[in-house]
């Protein structure tokens, strides 16, 4: 069972002894008075520094992802920023945004204008797609949505219209 007396060694401990021992004080019972306030506080203090140990220890983190920049390999965009609808591959180069290096191992997902494919960025930080049939459904254009996750990353996405 828990004794009062741990309490006020863990407070003790904490804030030294001129404070302790005029803050506990004996009711005519010989009960320590404002001890669930106490046992709160010791909590509260156990708490944080059991959370600065977990964040040394790099257990917890609380650091900001990296970004990606995601590129379009080659030359398959037209002058307006769109894709033909004749356009059968298409590469993504994926770079961290900090450093400028490939990212391997990064998830590069292709939604819309009939197609739906997801690749693996490789050494190079590219995935391909090729054998692409892009579709309008009787419409100008359509949109095609780009996706890329890696874990420590923060997703991007970026949606480009395919044309006829």
């Amino acid at each position: 069972m828990f004794k009062p007396m741990y309490i006020y060694q863990l407070v003790k401990f904490c804030i030294g002894d001129t404070v302790v021992a005029r803050n506990f004080i004996n009711d005519e019972r010989g009960q320590l008075v404002g001890t669930p306030l106490k046992l709160v506080i010791a909590v509260v203090i156990g708490v944080a520094v059991l959370g600065i140990l977990l964040q040394m220890m790099n257990l917890v983190s609380v650091m900001n992802p990296h970004s990606f920049n995601v590129e379009i390999d080659g030359n398959t965009l037209g002058n307006d920023g769109a894709f033909d609808i004749s356009t059968t591959s298409v590469a993504f180069l994926v770079k961290d945004a900090n450093d400028g290096r490939e990212v391997q191992g990064a998830i590069v997902e292709i939604k819309g204008a009939g197609e739906m494919d997801a690749q693996v960025t490789g050494t190079t930080g590219k995935a391909s797609f090729s054998g692409l049939e892009f579709k309008l459904a009787g419409a100008d254009y359509a949109t095609m949505t780009v996706t890329a996750t890696k874990e420590g990353y923060s997703r991007w996405t970026n949606t480009y219209l395919v044309k006829d």
